[in-house]
C-alpha cells in the first residue's frame, strides 16, 4: 500500500504509546486486529523512533485520524518492515522514512519492493551504474536469484500541475468564505477562471457580503461578474428559487464548480517518463513506476482503462529500453477488486484498509529492444496480480 498523504498536523498531538493503547480498545477492530495493531505500534516505535512525532512528519496527521484504517495500515507497514530488518539497505531506508522530506518518495519505493518481494524478488536500493560515462542510481534493482541480471526500476511521483493547484486554492477559498459567512444556506454556481491573489481577495469580499445579506435580509442573492464568477446563495426557504436560477444558467442546483483547468495530463506523463527513463541503463529492459494524482476518474470499467491505455501506450513505445510503465492511482473512496486486460496491458483495481484504494496499470512496451525473459515477466506480472487475489463477489477478471 502506498504512503498516507494527509496535511501535516501540529506537534505533540500523538505518540506511539498512545496509539498502542488506542489500538487495544478500538471498537472497529476485531480482537485479533486490536492485538496486531498494538504490536505494530510498538514495532514502528522501535524502528522509526519516538522523535518522529516531535516534528512535522506526514504520519502525525495520518495517525490523528481515529478511524480503523490507519491501524490496519500500520499492521501492513510493520509486516513489510519486519522481514527486511537485516537487509544491508535497511538503515538507509529507515533514515529516509524518518525524514519528512524523503518519507513520501521512500514509501512509494517500499511499496514496490513489498509487491515484488512477495513474488520472490530480492532488491537492492540505489545501485550505482554508469550511463554514457556518468554515474546514475536507479531506485531499485530486483532479481529472482544471484545469476539473474534483474530489472532496474525507477519509481517517481507526478502531482497536480501548478495550474490545478491554483484552481483548487481558488475553489476552496470561495467555498470556505461561503461556509464561514453562514453555514445555513444553499449555494450554486461556477468560477470562470483562476484568479490572482488580489483579484480573489476582491471577489471574496463580494461573496461574503452577498452571503450575509441573503442570510439576514433577502434569503436569496446572486453575484455575476462576466468571465469571473456566477454564483447564487439562498436560505432553505428560498432553495426552489435558487434551483430555478441555477437551471437557467445551465447548472445543476447545489452544484459549485470551477475554475476550469486546461492541462494535458498525457503530455505531463510523457515528459515525466522521458525524464525518468534517462536514469535507466539503455542496454537492458527496465521499468518506470509513476505514482500520479487522480487526474481523471479511476479506470474501474474496461472502457475507461481502454481509453487511458490508447492515450498513453505510444509514449511508452518511444523508449526501447523501457519494458513496462506502471501507473498508480491512489485515493480514499471505493473500488472494485478486479482486473482488466487490453492487448498487452493490464489494469488491477483493489480496495484495502477501509476505503484506501489503488489502481495499478501496467503498460507493456511490445517494441522493447530486449524483452523481459518469459519467467521474469511472468513473475513480475504475478506480483502485481496478487495485489487483488481472487475476484470477490463484486469483481471479475476480464479481457477487453
Amino acid at each position: 500500500m502506498s504512503e498516507p498523504t494527509t496535511s501535516l498536523a501540529p506537534q505533540n498531538l500523538v505518540s506511539w504509546d498512545e496509539l498502542h493503547q488506542r489500538a487495544l480498545v478500538h471498537d472497529d477492530l476485531t480482537e485479533s486486529e486490536r492485538q496486531a495493531a498494538a504490536d505494530a505500534m510498538l514495532e514502528l516505535k522501535s524502528v522509526l523512533g519516538e522523535q518522529l512525532f516531535e516534528g512535522l512528519h506526514p504520519l502525525v496527521g495520518f495517525f490523528i485520524n481515529r478511524a480503523a484504517g490507519p491501524f490496519k495500515w500500520a499492521i501492513w507497514f510493520a509486516k513489510v518492515l519486519a522481514p527486511i530488518r537485516h537487509h544491508p539497505d535497511f538503515d538507509r531506508l529507515v533514515a529516509d522514512l524518518r525524514n519528512p522530506e524523503r518519507y513520501g518518495e521512500r514509501m512509494t519505493i517500499l511499496n514496490i519492493t513489498d509487491i515484488l518481494s512477495a513474488a520472490g524478488f530480492a532488491f537492492t536500493l540505489d545501485k550505482e551504474i554508469q550511463i554514457n560515462g556518468k554515474p546514475k542510481k536507479p531506485d531499485l534493482l530486483v532479481q529472482l536469484n544471484n545469476v539473474d541480471p534483474g530489472l532496474f526500476i525507477e519509481v517517481t511521483t507526478l502531482g497536480a500541475s501548478e495550474k490545478e493547484r491554483e484552481a483548487n486554492e481558488v475553489f476552496r477559498a470561495i467555498s470556505d468564505a461561503l461556509w464561514l459567512s453562514s453555514g445555513l444556506f444553499r449555494y450554486s454556481g461556477r468560477v470562470e477562471r483562476i484568479l490572482s491573489p488580489k483579484h480573489l481577495e476582491e471577489v471574496l469580499q463580494k461573496v461574503k457580503s452577498m452571503a450575509i445579506k441573503a442570510q439576514n435580509e433577502t434569503g436569496f442573492e446572486t453575484l455575476k461578474i462576466d468571465g469571473v464568477i456566477c454564483l447564487a446563495v439562498a436560505t432553505e426557504v428560498k432553495a426552489a428559487e435558487m434551483g430555478n436560477w441555477a437551471r437557467a444558467q445551465g447548472m445543476k442546483p447545489d452544484e459549485f464548480r470551477g475554475p476550469p483547468v486546461e492541462v494535458s495530463e498525457m503530455d505531463r506523463l510523457s515528459f515525466k517518463l522521458k525524464t525518468e527513463q534517462a536514469q535507466l541503463p539503455p542496454d537492458k529492459t527496465n521499468v518506470v513506476v509513476i505514482y500520479t494524482h487522480l487526474f481523471q476518474g479511476a479506470p474501474n470499467t474496461p472502457a475507461a482503462f481502454s481509453a487511458l491505455a490508447n492515450a498513453i501506450e505510444d509514449a511508452v513505445y518511444r523508449h526501447s529500453h523501457i519494458g513496462y510503465l506502471v501507473l498508480v492511482f491512489s485515493w480514499i473512496g471505493g473500488n472494485r477488486n478486479e482486473s482488466y486486460r487490453l492487448r498487452d496491458h493490464l489494469c488491477i483495481n483493489r480496495e484495502r484498509f477501509d476505503y484506501m484504494c489503488q489502481t495499478f496499470m501496467l503498460f507493456k512496451n511490445r517494441f522493447a529492444a530486449k524483452p523481459m525473459p518469459d519467467e521474469l515477466e511472468q513473475k513480475f506480472l504475478e506480483a502485481f496480480m496478487s495485489q487483488t487475489g481472487e475476484p470477490d463477489e463484486r469483481g471479475d477478471n476480464r479481457v477487453i
